[in-house]
Formats: C-alpha cells, sequence, structure tokens
C-alpha cells in the first residue's frame, strides 16, 4: 500500500542561521501539528523519525536540533488532553463555565459544579472536549482545586465510570466543605492517581490571562489597604513633613501609590474635573513623588486630550471646554510631563486653516482667545493677527 507524504513549506522556514530560533521553532510547532494529525487519521506515528532526524542537525546553542525541539517545541504542543486541562482551569474564574471555547476547540460539560469558600474554590465536571478542525471528540472527567493567589491543583481522567465520578464528586465536596483541604488532595489522588497538573502548566497566553485575573483581584485588596492606611495617616504624615522629621517610608510608599493610581486614572473617566486634577498635581509636588509607569501616562494623557481637542472640530465646544482643556495642560505642564501631541496639532491645525477658509467662524472674542491659547499649549504658533482677521 502506497501511503502519500504530506508535505507544509512557509517562507520563513528558508531564511534561518540557528535551528533553536523563534522562526524555526514557528515551524516546527506546525510540523509537530501534521504529524499528531496523520497519527489521529491513519495510526501511523512519524514522531520517532522525525525526532531522529532532528538529532542530526546541528545547533549553536543546544547539543542538536532535537534538543531545542525537546525544549521549546514539544512544551507547546496543543493537544485534547492538554485542553482539557485548560478548561478545568478557566472554569474557576469564568461567569458562564459549562461552555468555553479555547483555541480552536469548544468545551461543553453535561455536568459542571463549582463550590466557593471565601478564597478557596473547587470544581468538578465532566466534559465534552470537540476540534473545530478535526471534529474528534473526547470525554473526560476533571477535577481541580484553587487555594488563593497562583496555587492551583486539578486531575483529569479519560475514563472515569459515572458511578466513579459521582462518589469522586460528593466524597471531594463534602470534604471541602468541612474544610478539610488534605482529605481534598488525598481523595483526588484516590481518584484521578498522583499526577496532577498546576497553573504552569497552562500554556502562556492562557496563564497570563488567569495570572492577571488573580493579580486584579489581589490588586483590589491591596489599593483598599494602602487607601486605609494613606487616609488613616494623612494628618501625621503632614505634621512630621512640616517639622522636617522623616515620614516613615511604609507611609510614603502607600501615598505614592495611591496619588499615582489616580492620576493615572483620571484620563480615563468619563468626565474631566480639573479640581481632582489640581488635587492630585499638589499631592504629588507635595511628597514628591515622580509619575510611576510615566510612559503609560503620557500615552492615556495625549489620547485622551486628543479625544477632547476633537471635540472642537465635530461640535460646537462651550468655551468652559476650552478652557478646562488649557487648565489640564496648565498642571501637566507644571509637574514637567511633555505630551506626544502630534495628532492634537494636526486637528488643531486644521480646525485653523477652517477658520481662515471661512468655513468656521469664533462665537466671541473669549472663545478665540482660549483657542489660541489651547495652540500655544500644542506649540502651534498661530499668530492672533491671522485669526482677527476672520
Amino acid at each position: 500500500m502506497q501511503r502519500n507524504a504530506m508535505k507544509m513549506f512557509t517562507s520563513c522556514g528558508w531564511f534561518f542561521d540557528e535551528i533553536s530560533g523563534i522562526e524555526t521553532n514557528q515551524i516546527l510547532q506546525y510540523a509537530l501539528r501534521a504529524i499528531k494529525y496523520a497519527e489521529q487519521t491513519t495510526g501511523v506515528d512519524l514522531h520517532p523519525k522525525f525526532l531522529k532526524r532532528l538529532r542530526n542537525a546541528p545547533s549553536n546553542v543546544y547539543e542538536n536540533g532535537a534538543s531545542s525541539y525537546e525544549m521549546h517545541v514539544l512544551p507547546a504542543e496543543l493537544g485534547l488532553r492538554r485542553v482539557g486541562m485548560h478548561y478545568a482551569v478557566s472554569s474557576l474564574f469564568e461567569k458562564h463555565p459549562k461552555r468555553l471555547e479555547l483555541f480552536r476547540y469548544i468545551a461543553e460539560s453535561d455536568f459542571y459544579e463549582r463550590l466557593e469558600q471565601g478564597n478557596m474554590k473547587i470544581a468538578v465536571g465532566r466534559t465534552v472536549l470537540k476540534s473545530k478542525n478535526t471534529y474528534s471528540e473526547k470525554h473526560f472527567s476533571f477535577a481541580v482545586l484553587y487555594l488563593g493567589q497562583q496555587n492551583i491543583f486539578g486531575s483529569i481522567s479519560k475514563d472515569m465510570s459515572q458511578k466513579e465520578f459521582d462518589s469522586m464528586h460528593e466524597s471531594l465536596f463534602e470534604a471541602f466543605r468541612s474544610t478539610n483541604l488534605g482529605d481534598v488532595i488525598s481523595l483526588t489522588q484516590q481518584y484521578f492517581g498522583k499526577e496532577t497538573y498546576t497553573i504552569w502548566h497552562l500554556f502562556r497566553d492562557e496563564k497570563r490571562k488567569i495570572l492577571r485575573q488573580i493579580s486584579r483581584a489581589s490588586m483590589g485588596r491591596s489599593e483598599a489597604a494602602f487607601r486605609e492606611l494613606y487616609k488613616d495617616n494623612y494628618q501625621l504624615m503632614t505634621g512630621m513633613l512640616r517639622s522636617n522629621i522623616p515620614v516613615p517610608s511604609a507611609f510614603k510608599s502607600a501615598a505614592q501609590y495611591v496619588i499615582n493610581t489616580d492620576l493615572h486614572r483620571f484620563f480615563l473617566k468619563d468626565h474631566l474635573y480639573i479640581d481632582d486634577l489640581k488635587h492630585l498635581v499638589t499631592e504629588l509636588e507635595k511628597w514628591d513623588f515622580k509619575i510611576d509607569n510615566e510612559k503609560s501616562f503620557k500615552l492615556a494623557a495625549s489620547e485622551r486630550l486628543f479625544y477632547e481637542i476633537r471635540k472642537i472640530a465635530s461640535v460646537e465646544a462651550s468655551i468652559e471646554h476650552l478652557q478646562l482643556l488649557n487648565q489640564i495642560f496648565e498642571q501637566l505642564n507644571q509637574i514637567g510631563v511633555e505630551l506626544d501631541v502630534w495628532k492634537s496639532q494636526n486637528m488643531y491645525f486644521s480646525m485653523t486653516q477652517g477658520f481662515q477658509r471661512g468655513n468656521w467662524e469664533f462665537s466671541s472674542d473669549e472663545w478665540r482667545d482660549a483657542f489660541l491659547k489651547l495652540g500655544e499649549h500644542l506649540d502651534m504658533k498661530i499668530e492672533k493677527k491671522v485669526v482677527e482677521e476672520v
């Protein structure tokens, strides 16, 4: 019987001088996927021969091509079992966990239950995992335990009977409700075996997503604690500052975190209130703090100001709106923030041309003066006499 060979070509495969490079590893991931598809459809495992060939490929970094492949490519292999692990862990943090799409798969649970106690969670389920590409399916049962922070432990089985699952479900939940975590872990091993997985077994993107979810919850609690420390000790800190007594670093750290957090959020709010910005600038100067993550802050401020300046061109902006923009620029100049305003400059220049052509008219001298002032903040040198002729 003659078998047709499957060939794959990608343009970047012809341009490399090191087999462990990012381009080559990406191509080797394609090759691994093709090998797995071939095994699923024909029952022939091409992987041993492929690995043997890679051992003959030289590398300037590793012992040979196979070493790099085993270190960088195999851990990224996307299989039904590993996607099942992803689903089990992700379900702990989803609002509607019974049906999720992960990568090119759909996970749908015939049964799913999650129980929470404080910061800890446990979930068990019987799930069907379907591939959107090959339409292959795999049924599996799982149990996953979350102990807070990044501590996640799970187990998965492809052949657990319904009777075993029901017994496992009842036993695990009873032990969890009684807060006997030792029994929970012991029972998990009893039903699933000793092989477990943790968050570190997940793929990089999914792992980052879950860690971000966990960190957001932790940061919310941390922020509340910092705010309480800052407010409760504000008068004491002020008195120490005026008396030239060193302020404890714990107090200053809390103050710096709160002030910077509020400063970064200012340009994300629906409405900009100048008094809020003035207060934050005053606090920043009072305690001699620097802006944390200044690059991100400048980007957010620049984009929001462009959005606000664009309103002038699309609607009849009030004099109060122009004055607000000028005051914001003044406050930012006061703390030495240099914005990236090229988009705002282009917009302002376009508006200036509109006035000069007679397409637009100034509603009042006060409005015109505020408009010219905005141009100064944008470093646009428009002479007053030019617009006075309008």
